[in-house]
């Protein structure tokens, strides 16, 4: 666009200020006005016309080059070889890996965002390393001496990187906000850590790329007592050798499981062992669209923006992710939580010798071919690992073939093992007990009602609805620290007959209604969400029980229909009100 402006501000200094005679001893500078005063008005005003052309020009092209974040920079001429780990650049200590700008560099073919190295020079940014993305693209400042800034490259193509002067303009300056923004940031982190961890399970039954591996802590009642065609509960010695239920009576441990499998899986029930059941299913995820697979430069890790997207009717999706030929730099990268995933490509008829790697957690897998004579789509290589969470990155070694990624697709488990035992307190679910080893290191989600067997008077054992309470924290601070998901669960009411006081000790020390408290207050004490099964039990409990303690089919089915099921489609409608919001 044309700056209808340009010179007219200089022309009127000119004019206004002309030399003439001067009578005033203290008349100001004619010449200094025009030559400095006027000079700096007129460049900064088509500098902002200059900007805003630019601004308008990027708005018509559809385009926004925005980058991610740096975390420093300097507008100053700094030597290159200087910034690297541990040095002071822009007013802070950098790290390798962290991203700063050059701004202000004496040869300003320098100019840009680099990524700093361990010991070396840093390296340009892969997201602004070539040409083409140059031209107008801004990127904003995290912290340091131009912390809240952000500046734009105002320089047009062509460019050529290394050789083209590159000049970057302050655009935008919300520092005086940055207090509030990193405020701003804490609360919306903090709103993320405490989110409840009923949500945190749904989001988890509904991520394809995360297997869902729960682990059922209790008594009794979680094995399944009082629903009717259990299995033998006999002989019992109250450890892990103890018999466990079978997965067909209506408990409310197999109800839940076989609802989280319909919903959530769909696959066929398998049985490997007691107590545990587990269904799989393939999910099918577009490389060229889904935020988890990420395209990314190998040497620094970073994403690069946009993906290199085709379009091919014959491919799955109708779009593949070309990886392109002679640069192994870069990749795709995704992350699952299983044991099984799939690679599918389309591989052409370019060079017998193109071959792609797979690297699982660091470590090359394999290597293989995507050559193809005849082309053909829907080509798979198998990416198996122990059962956990894996990292996968897969690039492309042929310099004259691009590697057509189609679909990535990952093998998912959801398993609910049922580790109900009859009898035992809270205390033998201790981090030190004999029963902790009952939650596998791959358990992603543990469900936990106990509390109903505390009232008992067993010495040593709990006697007061604080020690159930404290044993909950306990073992609920564990499971949090390794990494799981953690629900508690009240137990039931039971009838006023088999209730203290009507039974009192040395059989009962307190009853149902003190044991669901406790566990109440010892949720709100670790910040874990609870399904109050008492509150269900507590009007039609005569009508729910089977022996006036251990639920019957349809109190199963309450705590089941009522307490589980409800509360994961409140959080289902909580995400999707969320979604809409967004």
């Amino acid at each position: 666009m044309e700056n209808f402006m340009a010179g007219e501000i200089q022309a009127a200094f000119n004019t206004v200020y002309s030399d003439g005679p001067s009578t005033q001893p203290d008349e100001p500078s004619k010449a200094r006005i025009r030559n400095e005063l006027a000079p700096v008005i007129q460049a900064q005003v088509d500098d902002g016309i200059s900007i805003a052309n630019d601004a308008l020009q990027v708005a018509s092209s559809g385009t926004r080059p925005v980058k991610t974040p740096i975390r420093a920079a300097s507008v100053s001429n700094v030597t290159l070889a200087s910034v690297v780990n541990g040095a002071s650049f822009g007013g802070v200590t950098v790290a390798t890996g962290d991203r700063v700008g050059f701004l202000g560099q004496t040869s300003a073919a320098e100019n840009g965002v680099y990524v700093v190295q361990a010991s070396a020079p840093p390296v340009r940014a892969v997201d602004l390393d070539t040409g083409d993305e140059f031209p107008y693209a801004s990127f904003y400042i995290n912290v340091g001496t131009l912390a809240g800034q952000t500046y734009t490259c105002v320089t047009p193509a062509p460019i050529t990187v290394g050789t083209t002067l590159l000049t970057f303009r302050k655009t935008a300056d919300v520092s005086s906000l940055v207090p509030e923004i990193a405020e701003t940031s804490a609360r919306v982190t903090d709103l993320e850590n405490t989110k409840t961890t009923m949500r945190r399970v749904v989001e988890i039954l509904i991520d394809g790329w995360t297997s869902a591996e729960i682990c059922l802590v209790g008594d009794s009642i979680t094995w399944g007592v009082g629903a009717t065609g259990t299995a033998t509960e006999t002989p019992r010695t109250g450890e892990l050798t103890d018999p466990r239920n079978n997965l067909t009576s209506p408990s409310w441990a197999n109800l839940f499981r076989d609802y989280l499998i319909a919903n959530f899986c769909s696959g066929t029930l398998v049985n490997p062992s007691l107590g545990v059941g587990y269904a799989r299913r393939w999910f099918e995820f577009d490389p060229t669209t889904d935020a988890k697979i990420r395209y990314i430069s190998r040497s620094s890790g970073l994403d690069i923006t946009p993906k290199p997207v085709a379009s091919n009717g014959n491919a799955s999706f109708r779009r593949l992710l070309d990886l392109p030929a002679n640069n192994s730099d870069r990749a795709i990268e995704f992350t699952f939580y299983g044991d099984e995933a799939e690679f599918v490509f389309a591989g052409t008829a370019t060079d017998p010798g193109a071959t792609f790697t797979v690297e699982v957690d660091g470590a090359v897998a394999g290597t293989y071919s995507h050559y193809r004579n005849p082309a053909a789509f829907r080509q798979t290589q198998a990416i198996t690992a122990a059962f956990g969470q894996h990292t996968v990155r897969i690039w492309n070694n042929s310099n004259t073939q691009a590697l057509r990624c189609e679909m990535v697709r990952h093998n998912r488990r959801l398993q609910v093992r049922n580790q109900g035992i009859i009898g035992v307190q809270s205390a033998r679910w201790l981090p030190t007990d004999t029963l902790w080893p009952g939650i596998a290191a791959t358990d992603n989600i543990v469900l936990c009602q106990l509390g109903t067997n505390d009232r008992i008077g067993f010495s040593g054992f709990s006697l007061r609805p604080q020690k159930l309470r404290d044993n909950l924290n306990t073992i609920v601070t564990q499971l949090k620290a390794d990494g799981k998901v953690v629900v508690l669960a009240t137990p039931p009411k039971a009838a006023p007959t088999s209730d203290y006081p009507i039974v009192g000790n040395p059989t009962y020390y307190f009853d149902t209604a003190d044991a669901a408290q406790a566990v109440r207050l010892a949720a709100e004490d670790m910040k874990v969400s609870v399904i109050d099964h008492f509150q269900n039990f507590a009007i039609n409990y005569a009508s729910l029980l089977a022996d006036g303690i251990h639920p019957d089919d349809d109190g199963h089915y309450v705590e089941y229909k009522d307490g589980l099921v409800a509360a994961i489609q409140r959080e289902q409608a909580a995400i999707a009100l969320a979604a809409m919001a967004a």
